[in-house]
């Protein structure tokens, strides 16, 4: 929505179902821009190169790339098992991989020239030994990012890494607690969404200092105070990120 205020002609949005985007589409609609609804899990490579090969057809290539898709996990390394590791790497770090490789080579195809957002997180460079498994990714979404950033310098396309702090969305209310029961979950997730809420830092806040980034090709967009000053700490002070990383931070 923010994009469509700022101008984009035409917002491709993308979901697991297209009843999820309904409001979505109705605000790009409302802020002037024509709204592409489309439902694609952004895990399922044949799905993602279905949408690549319709927006190739229809556009040649998109200007701006936003991968955004992510889900929270909460749990020390014996608590995650094997099934939680597959599902939060293929949704934290494979689909960017894969968005950005698609859509990205459609770029570099075009002549060059766009933009690339990956949506990582504060937690990037702020690890913790209750978040292991959503630290791990987050901070491989950075590294990749940081990669590709260098390697597609070339042709124009420039790529940065978006690492947000608190922002409230519905990632509190589902966030996966590995090794806890569904009550031990559900009370969790309560008392997360409730920090949450006394944070308040909302998603069109969010959108608009993300959105307000892409003109200054930052390496890296830090968005909310407590993002900004983690990556500040994890630069002067990388003891103390460490010895703050060994409490138990889970709410």
């Amino acid at each position: 929505v923010e994009l469509a205020r700022r101008g984009a002609r035409v917002v491709i949005l993308v979901d697991l179902s297209l009843d999820r985007l309904a409001a979505t589409v109705a605000g790009v609609e409302a802020a002037g821009a024509q709204a592409l609804a489309r439902a694609v899990d952004v895990t399922d490579r044949a799905g993602m190169a279905r949408l690549a090969d319709e927006v190739g057809s229809l556009f040649g290539a998109v200007d701006i790339l936003v991968n955004n898709a992510g889900i929270g996990m909460a749990g020390r390394l014996l608590e995650t098992d094997d099934a939680n590791w597959d599902r939060i790497i293929d949704i934290n770090l494979r689909s960017v991989i894969t968005g950005t490789t698609l859509f990205g080579g459609q770029m570099a195809r075009r002549g060059g020239g766009g933009v690339i957002l990956n949506v990582a997180s504060a937690s990037a460079f702020l690890p913790n030994k209750a978040m292991v498994a959503y630290s791990t990714t987050k901070a491989a979404v950075l590294g990749f990012t940081e990669s590709v950033r260098a390697d597609l310098a070339d042709q124009r396309i420039r790529v940065s890494t978006v690492c947000p702090g608190f922002v409230n969305t519905d990632i509190a209310t589902s966030t996966v607690y590995a090794g806890a029961s569904e009550d031990e979950q559900d009370r969790a997730r309560r008392r997360a969404a409730k920090a949450y809420s006394l944070r308040n830092y909302t998603p069109d806040k969010a959108a608009r200092v993300i959105a307000g980034s892409i003109g200054a090709d930052k390496p890296v967009v830090l968005v909310g105070a407590e993002s900004r000053l983690g990556y500040a700490a994890s630069r002067l002070a990388p003891p103390l990120v460490r010895l703050i990383a060994r409490y138990d931070l889970r709410l």
